[in-house]
């Protein structure tokens, strides 16, 4: 199920991990729903208020973090 889907099913964030080009990363990802603000710039696309608009997400590698763990003697 695609991020936008289980954000309109209510789920808050979303923190996984993933490979992107074949290494880990940690994603985030947080929805972005339509606020009074917004409406100055938006209120022609037809939204309301507190409907969803999407999201903005973060990937970080998890590279470093893994080999530097092996070296601690610890496994991810």
């Amino acid at each position: 199920m695609k991020a936008l889907d289980k954000f309109d099913k209510g789920v808050k964030e979303i923190t996984e991990v993933d490979l992107i080009n074949g290494k880990p990363y940690l994603r985030y990802m947080h929805p972005m729903y339509m606020e009074q603000s917004c409406m100055k710039c938006h209120d022609y696309l037809g939204f309301k208020i507190g409907d969803l608009r999407g999201g903005v997400g973060v990937a970080i590698s998890l590279e470093k973090y893994m080999e530097n763990s092996k070296h601690a003697g610890v496994n991810l």
